[in-house]
């Protein structure tokens, strides 16, 4: 396959990296994205991995125990989801303050990686 994407002259793969499932139930989809970027890579290419910014919660609360914790709440209480069709994907609080701060000021924090506080 990166043969044949190599001779269609794709120079930049974007792969999953990490999707808000946890660590266990994500391991094997890592290690083939990790296995992919390094053939990738030996052919030339550049390897970029998109590392997902919501939490799958039924996977990821069984998995890490502190996850409860990073969920972003609403003013009512209840958990922010990711768009009101996806209730079994809820926000994490650092996206949530991180797009707050960019729908205020657009150039805040496009140059720079978001980080958790």
């Amino acid at each position: 396959m990166i043969a044949q994407l190599k001779d269609l002259g794709v120079n930049f793969i974007m792969t999953h990296g990490y999707k808000g499932a946890g660590m266990t139930t994500e391991a094997a989809g890592m290690e083939d994205a990790r296995r992919f970027a390094k053939l990738a890579r030996k052919a030339g290419m550049r390897v970029g991995a998109y590392i997902g910014g919501t939490m799958l919660y039924e996977r990821l609360f069984l998995d890490e125990p502190l996850a409860p914790q990073w969920q972003a709440f609403g003013p009512d209480g209840g958990p922010i989801f990711y768009n009101q069709r996806t209730h079994w994907r809820y926000a994490s609080s650092a996206i949530t303050r991180a797009s707050s701060s960019i729908s205020r000021n657009p150039r805040a924090t496009r140059s720079r990686p978001l980080t958790p506080t």
